[in-house]
């Protein structure tokens, strides 16, 4: 049985490396963050885990999607999941069963009646039955989930040379998913802004990948010349190129002002959208190590990158509904921040006389608790830049 902690609080104390993860849309595809949240499996526990939520209350008609995945070293094999429906006023119309390349399992579904019929089917694209193609309408191009195809290249195929430009999800949809959007645009202000900022993204990649930044600021990821491996990647580079490709694939648009030094910027402001490359420059860069026997190479603290992706992935979140700003810097930008570091950002030090600046912590996986100081930048009258240096009690 794994201890759960409670369902106000799952995404915000739990950092997940597996786990099931349950998702409810309303009839116009918004998420439902009441009805939405992750039973997370505690990898560290090799032994038979029950995960389970209470009970979901569906106060209007919609759609509930329920996956499964794992991001931990070790392998994770999930058996007999159950959805119990529970009908009130309002009955269930229908329920679809997927092969992972999006083709209907005969038999394990429910088939909406002729007057209620949902044309909207695997990864919530709209089934086209025109000349009896079923194809799924993807934006851009239409799928086949029969054959696992689409009909049309890919119009970013030179950025993946090393795979079909007709395939769908680099033809790993357990991993990936495929959907029709472009979405990080970064606007620079201030000299040396866009250079600093391509510079920390691409030593994120270890020379596998690098940042294409278009004159509009729209930012793309691309194998390098005799790069594009994530097998020589390590385990937080690798969380690193998720983490920026999971926002520059996006469906959901962000727009971030980049500036390089700024008196009323700390590193990000949710709120103004923007972010300080000229204070994430004083972190120290990431470290390209090889793996330890747990399959992590913790950094000593936090890192340019991981600040990179902590900003980035909470405006990544302000832009798909996130409006919260404690939110979604718990549950998007700690989380990847961990993710890059392969460490734990622990709180910030309580009684630091007033004028000492804020003191951060971080935890191996060891025990091991490591501090640095950050000082300046945000309401300081000498410079708008930062200093972050190491920290004893």
């Amino acid at each position: 049985m794994v201890q759960l902690p409670e369902k106000t609080s799952r995404l915000k104390e739990v950092q997940p490396k597996s786990g099931i993860n349950f998702v409810l849309y309303n009839n116009v595809f918004d998420i439902v963050e009441e009805n939405t949240g992750y039973l997370p499996v505690d990898d560290r526990i090799n032994a038979i885990q029950i995960l389970a939520t209470d009970q979901l209350v569906m106060t209007e008609a919609g759609f509930f999607e329920i996956f499964v995945n794992n991001e931990a070293q070790t392998p994770v094999y999930y058996d007999n999941l159950m959805v119990t429906m529970r009908s009130g006023s309002s009955t269930v119309t229908e329920v679809n069963a997927y092969y992972p390349f999006g083709m209907l399992m005969p038999g394990l579904g429910i088939i909406a009646p002729p007057d209620k019929y949902n044309a909207y089917k695997h990864s919530a694209k709209e089934l086209q039955k025109e000349m009896e193609l079923n194809w799924l309408d993807y934006g851009a191009r239409m799928y086949d989930p029969i054959v696992g195809r689409f009909w049309t290249p890919d119009r970013y195929a030179e950025k993946y040379y090393h795979l079909s430009p007709y395939s769908y999800a680099a033809n790993n949809p357990i991993n990936v998913i495929d959907i029709n959007g472009d979405s990080l645009f970064v606007n620079f202000k201030g000299e040396g802004a866009r250079e600093l900022f391509e510079s920390m993204m691409n030593h994120g990649f270890n020379g596998q990948f690098k940042t294409n930044i278009s004159a509009s600021g729209k930012v793309t990821l691309e194998a390098t010349k005799n790069g594009g491996d994530l097998s020589k990647l390590n385990a937080g580079a690798k969380s690193f190129y998720e983490s920026m490709n999971k926002i520059t694939t996006s469906k959901s648009i962000v727009n971030v002002d980049a500036y390089n030094g700024n008196k009323d910027i700390n590193v990000g402001n949710f709120e103004m959208g923007a972010i300080d490359v000229g204070d994430m420059a004083q972190f120290d860069a990431f470290v390209h190590g090889k793996d330890t026997k747990d399959g992590n190479f913790a950094q000593q603290t936090t890192t340019q990158q991981s600040k990179i992706a902590h900003e980035l992935m909470e405006q990544w979140g302000k832009a798909d509904g996130y409006k919260d700003a404690q939110r979604a810097h718990d549950t998007f930008g700690v989380y990847w921040e961990n993710n890059v570091n392969k460490n734990t950002r622990l709180g910030e030090m309580r009684n630091i006389p007033r004028g000492q600046g804020v003191v951060q912590q971080f935890q191996h996986s060891g025990g091991a608790i490591r501090m640095i100081r950050v000082m300046g930048g945000q309401n300081s009258t000498y410079t708008p830049i930062i200093t972050v240096t190491p920290y004893k009690r």
